[in-house]
């Protein structure tokens, strides 16, 4: 019994071994990555955004009236959503691989994942410096009371204005946005073996 704890420290302590649990493990994260990224391409409000000022309330968060890509104020022809899907491509990586306590053969691996918060400098409000609209889609974003979805020479985006009064008594709807398709993502990778 003794030689075979031996012999598992001995390979779980060899540089060959980290370097193939590092390939693996790449491997695996890779084909989880690939999965994010779909879900994020696929969310209703990334497609909502990507569509631009034209499109359909597809999330859901103005009652079906205007579009996010219009209410948040975006500058027509702008690409919001490329520096969110490069922080997700780029911050999402093996951060590093230990051995595990005891005899066995086990190895902690530590994936680094964007939070929320991550997307504060690529994904500013337009109109709200300090503030994410990454963060505003579950946090909420104030305004929607005298939101105008109309084509204006004035408007940022070409399709929405801000009236000088209150329009409307309805809310922003906050929904899980960029929480949801992280935890996702992390419930995938914890289920690898």
């Amino acid at each position: 019994m003794a030689n075979l704890k031996i012999i598992a420290k001995k390979i779980k302590n060899s540089p060959k071994t980290i370097k193939k649990v590092r390939e693996i493990a790449e491997r695996q994260l890779n084909k989880e990555k690939v999965r994010l990224l779909e879900n994020f391409e696929s969310h209703a409000v990334t497609r909502e955004i990507m569509s631009g000022p034209n499109s359909e309330n597809l999330s859901g968060t103005l009652a079906g009236y205007g579009n996010l890509f219009s209410f948040i104020g975006f500058d027509e022809g702008a690409n919001p959503i490329s520096p969110v899907r490069r922080i997700l491509s780029q911050m999402t990586r093996i951060r590093n691989i230990r051995r595990a306590a005891g005899n066995n053969a086990r190895m902690n691996i530590k994936v680094q994942v964007p939070s929320v918060e991550d997307f504060r400098d690529v994904a500013p409000m337009p109109w709200e410096p300090g503030r994410s609209w990454v963060e505003g889609i579950e946090r909420g974003i104030s305004g929607f009371s005298y939101y105008i979805n109309s084509s204006r020479p004035s408007s940022r985006s070409g399709k929405g204005i801000q009236a000088d009064r209150r329009l409307r008594v309805m809310a922003y709807r906050n929904i899980k946005y960029m929480s949801e398709i992280i935890r996702k993502f992390a419930k995938n990778l914890k289920s690898l073996k």
